[in-house]
């Protein structure tokens, strides 16, 4: 059984695409509004709650009139609060009896005010349908058959899209929208969230961000998924136009200027460049490095992977980032380490203030290794308390898998790094290698992801 919880504003087009992901997933509908409207019909205790509450000029022809009600609500902040606490205790009540009754299945509900009555407490994945202002306002007018005026007033109280960017698993930004592909590419997707991230699709363009750092508003940062494909250090001249075009469309999405884009020629070493008034990609100041790191405002840092660790660096206190490519190599190099040690020297950046966060990579259920590298991990961090568990032997004679992730968590704390300041989004590339490009998957056919951050 999965439940998946879809939410949004009016004129989203959340109950569209319930309907739609339903299909797709041979699941049950269970929809907040219908039972709303069931509940409150004349004899239901909640319709008996709200006349005691509206009076009868809410009625019509002895039961609720909703736009009367509506238009009473709207005016009223005192009064809406206490229907939306009779809407959770009654309306939450029944959603429940009807997930009980269908436990065995997969249920999508349609719940406008799912973060609000905590259902989404119960749902395996979150999902919220964003759109422009205006579009949802012309959808409410064309559904509702009312004015502009009565539209605006309704979508004024409801909650921004940030607040569900915030909230939610997955993002679906629905101003033209072909729901039935976003339907498909969110089931694709399904496995790989959890509450660690947030997944925004918007058309063609689809990346992830870590929860955590949203919090900090002075930056901004993403980790681009496919279809985006920003190349290699090899691939790029043949395809420039296509990952210069995927630039500008990240950085549109971000509401960041493409034009400040800085990223090095990456080639797996543990060097860590302070980024000033240079820009571009492939700047000769930045040959062989595989670490950045800047104060300056509207530098947008940009670093490729294919399996290979992300690592963001958030000095709270000094507006100081710094962004981290830490493949196998790298981390035998304790790339981290010198991040944060160049962090110290160039910003005398406190350890105490540094929010360290580790995005999509590949795991120790895939890092497969033989003996000789198997040698190289050992032999740099077998000082380590838990290195029987960072190797593991494989089953296959000859063969271990390697944890690099506990590695560089390990790393961070020796650097100074508060434990509660390293946050892990505990997403695999290969194991979600449909969503996430990965060369152990794809080898030299692979794409690639970009990681970007930027002091705004």
């Amino acid at each position: 059984m999965t439940i998946i919880g879809i939410t949004g504003n009016s004129g989203s087009g959340k109950t569209i695409f319930s309907n739609i992901l339903a299909e797709k997933m041979k699941a049950i509908i269970i929809d907040a509004d219908k039972i709303a409207k069931q509940s409150s019909k004349k004899g239901e205790i909640y319709y008996n709650k709200i006349v005691e509450l509206f009076g009868e000029e809410i009625l019509e022809n002895g039961e609720i009139n909703r736009k009367k009600l509506a238009k009473i609500i709207y005016d009223n902040n005192e009064q809406r609060n206490y229907l939306n606490k009779l809407t959770n205790k009654y309306v939450v009540e029944k959603i429940k009896l009807e997930l009980k009754e269908h436990e065995d299945e997969n249920i999508i509900m349609d719940v406008p005010l799912l973060f609000e009555s905590k259902l989404n407490e119960i749902c395996d994945v979150t999902v919220s349908l964003i759109a422009k202002e205006k579009i949802k306002i012309q959808r409410m007018i064309t559904r509702d058959s009312i004015d502009e005026n009565f539209a605006r007033q309704r979508l004024n109280i409801q909650k921004t899209n940030n607040y569900y960017i915030e909230k939610s698993n997955y993002v679906i930004v629905n101003n033209e929208a072909n729901l039935e592909e976003e339907a498909e590419e969110l089931v694709k997707t399904i496995k790989m969230l959890n509450e660690k991230i947030v997944v925004i699709k918007n058309e063609d363009v689809k990346y992830m961000q870590i929860r955590e750092l949203l919090k900090y508003k002075e930056i901004e940062h993403c980790f681009t998924l496919r279809p985006m494909n920003f190349g290699d250090n090899l691939t790029y001249k043949q395809n420039k136009e296509i990952i210069e075009n995927n630039y500008k469309k990240i950085c549109e999405n971000l509401n960041l200027d493409e034009r400040n884009v800085v990223r090095p020629y990456q080639t797996h070493t543990n060097n860590v460049r302070k980024v000033n008034e240079e820009i571009g990609i492939y700047p000769k100041e930045f040959e062989n490095v595989d670490g950045l790191i800047t104060e300056k405002h509207g530098k947008v840092l940009s670093l490729t992977f294919a399996d290979c660790t992300p690592i963001y660096i958030v000095d709270k206190e000094k507006k100081v980032v710094a962004l981290i490519h830490s493949g196998w190599a790298g981390t035998t190099k304790k790339i981290v380490k010198n991040a944060i040690e160049k962090l110290r020297e160039e910003y005398n950046s406190k350890t105490i203030d540094l929010i360290c966060a580790i995005g999509p990579t590949i795991r120790q259920c895939h890092f497969e290794v033989e003996e000789d590298v198997r040698n190289i991990f050992y032999n740099e961090f077998k000082y380590m308390n838990n290195i029987d568990e960072i190797i593991e032997t494989g089953k296959k004679q000859g063969k271990y898998y390697i944890n690099t992730v506990e590695i560089n968590k390990n790393l961070m704390k020796e650097a100074g790094i508060l434990e509660e300041n390293i946050i892990d989004c505990e997403v695999c590339s290969l194991c979600n290698s449909e969503t996430i490009h990965s060369y152990r998957k794809n080898g030299k056919k692979a794409g690639r992801n970009t990681a970007i951050l930027c002091l705004k």
